[in-house]
């Protein structure tokens, strides 16, 4: 015989041992019925197998389920969107920054680009310290400009739902289809 997972019920008085609900036991034969005796449950031959593939499909669904109620909670909320074709300190970078000031207003970010530390940033932008901060950012990236919107790992802040249902629109109108989303997107570093 086969080690096979069952369920394990209470065996009746004479039938042996039951070590517990979940346990992994092996099935008797009885030869003079024709059964598969698991635990306290006689099984037809035939049915045997199917009895443990559904215990089987049972475990492995629980787990599944387990582990994406586990992983569901760590979610990165960023949305990255690529200008093309912006230099520093021409037209279209005070167009931009006057867009993404416009989306923070609206956000209530405050402007923080003086306290970053990333070479090449244009602006940023971000919320109070707070447990799921909201920033946005904009840096440049060979010859386009990056957009970055990250509102932390988590469950998604209202801020930053607001910021992206404005970012694209706001930039697709000033930009056109210079604006691209990437993919993947450009770590920051």
């Amino acid at each position: 015989m086969v080690w096979s997972p069952a369920l394990t019920l209470p065996s009746p008085p004479g039938r042996g041992f039951s070590p517990g609900i979940f346990s992994i036991i092996r099935p008797r034969c009885d030869h003079s019925s024709g059964l598969i005796i698991y635990g306290g449950i006689n099984l037809p031959a035939k049915l045997a197998g199917v009895f443990s593939a559904l215990i089987m499909k049972r475990c492995i669904r629980f787990f599944l389920a387990l582990g994406f109620l586990v992983t569901g909670c760590d979610t990165l909320n960023w949305q990255q969107y690529q200008v093309a074709g912006i230099a520093a300190g021409s037209s279209d970078a005070g167009k931009l920054e006057a867009v993404l000031q416009t989306v923070a207003g609206k956000v209530r970010l405050d402007n923080r680009t003086s306290s970053t530390r990333l070479p090449g940033t244009l602006v940023f932008y971000a919320q109070p310290p707070q447990a799921f901060r909201v920033d946005l950012g904009a840096r440049f990236y060979q010859t386009n400009v990056l957009v970055d919107l990250v509102g932390g790992f988590g469950p998604t802040p209202p801020a930053y739902k607001r910021a992206k249902k404005l970012l694209l629109p706001a930039l697709s109108a000033e930009f056109g289809s210079r604006v691209s989303i990437p993919q993947p997107f450009i770590p920051i570093k």
